[in-house]
């Protein structure tokens, strides 16, 4: 059995390893505005570049014919630009509304966290593990896996946020109970089973081995998903709260948590539920997409506006709007893109917030706290 030494060890390397990698990703610079002017990654140039291409092909097409061909256009430019305050107005509301889910999703973690550290201290100090000596050690590691469900709580709602199922993964290992992860395993190797037709002596030897790959653990080899093994069984979120609310009424039921009283239960109640709720909202924020037709609208009124700006422009700058309807085509693409990307800020995308940091950190604090802090209430 895995001391909890050995579980610190492995909490910290993973904490180490994805500040690590989070220390590689781009950032901006503090000091030079030029720098980050001509940078590529991590910026959305790279996204949006085949549209700008694009558009910036039409607008050559329109002066070569203007040039080459005599054709001369006569659109006025004060019609593109009343176009330019109604596409201005859209793309401003759709920022907006983006960088407001952006925002929300950090508070709703943020939240998230401190209400699971919280937890975990109470849980900590407040549950007695000695009250009969022949049970201590057993109380003691019950209260162990407590803690250990609460940070593979909020692990299981960034898996969760990003529509990956399952308990293969390797951040739960070390705080999934075993019995889960074996069970899990089962029932996944079953599904496999009954999918690809292998053989009971197959099975057999799959359900004595190691959990599916973590990097994609409930696919079949054609790639279809093992929709059994995930859709029929109760979300890995909604899975640990219920079992901590199990485990705070038999330790309510065993007299361990009488020091603090029917407000003192109530308010570890209270805090599982607010973690729940809590990751509701995420998964509202994650899981409701910006309205099709609004933006579907979007993109044909820019479209509409970058297709008439050259019509505009060539009558009196000739070849030369080529570059400026590159410059404009880029900005409100960009504007665009970077909303699409923001607006779900659980991704993996190199603007969406660091959850494999936070996850770790977070691991990382409770087995810090079982560590070093005394379990239970001290006489004075």
């Amino acid at each position: 059995m895995a001391t909890s030494s050995s579980f610190a060890s492995a909490a910290f390397n993973l904490y180490t390893a994805q500040k690590e990698i989070e220390h590689r990703k781009p950032r901006l610079s503090r000091m030079s505005f030029v720098r980050d002017c001509f940078r590529l990654s991590g910026s959305v140039l790279p996204r949006i570049f085949p549209s700008v291409l694009f558009l910036t092909l039409y607008a050559t097409l329109i002066a070569l014919a203007d040039l080459v061909w005599e054709r001369k256009w006569t659109t006025s430019y004060s019609i593109t630009s009343s176009l330019s305050v109604v596409v201005g107005l859209l793309l401003v509301f759709r920022n907006s509304t983006s960088y407001d889910r952006w925002y929300e999703g950090r508070k709703l973690w943020q939240d998230a966290s401190t209400t699971t550290r919280s937890l975990a201290t109470l849980i900590w100090i407040n549950v007695e593990a000695d009250k009969d000596a022949d049970k201590k050690q057993w109380r003691l590691d019950r209260k162990r896996r407590a803690l250990r469900l609460l940070s593979a709580f909020m692990v299981a709602v960034k898996h969760d946020l990003r529509a990956e199922k399952g308990t293969a993964w390797a951040d739960l290992k070390g705080v999934l109970p075993c019995e889960w992860l074996r069970a899990d395993a089962i029932e996944i190797n079953q599904e496999f089973a009954k999918h690809s037709g292998t053989t009971s002596d197959d099975l057999e030897q799959a359900t004595g081995s190691s959990p599916p790959s973590e990097s994609s653990p409930l696919l079949l080899a054609t790639g279809d998903p093992l929709v059994g093994a995930s859709d029929r069984s109760i979300s890995l979120p909604l899975r640990i709260i219920a079992e901590l609310h199990s485990y705070l009424a038999s330790t309510r039921r065993a007299g361990l948590i009488d020091d603090l009283g029917p407000a003192g239960f109530s308010l570890l109640n209270t805090q599982l539920v607010n973690l729940s709720t809590l990751a509701a909202s995420m998964q509202r924020i994650s899981t409701t997409p910006t309205p099709l037709i609004y933006a579907i609208h979007l993109k044909q009124s820019s479209f509409v506006y970058l297709a008439t700006l050259p019509l505009a422009l060539v009558g009196e700058l000739g070849w030369k709007m080529v570059p400026f309807v590159t410059v404009f085509s880029m900005m409100l693409i960009g504007l665009e893109g970077i909303s699409s990307e923001i607006e779900d800020p659980f991704g993996e995308d190199k603007s969406d917030h660091p959850l494999d940091l936070w996850c770790s950190r977070l691991r990382w604090e409770i087995e810090l706290l079982m560590r070093d802090v005394e379990p239970g209430v001290h006489d004075e």
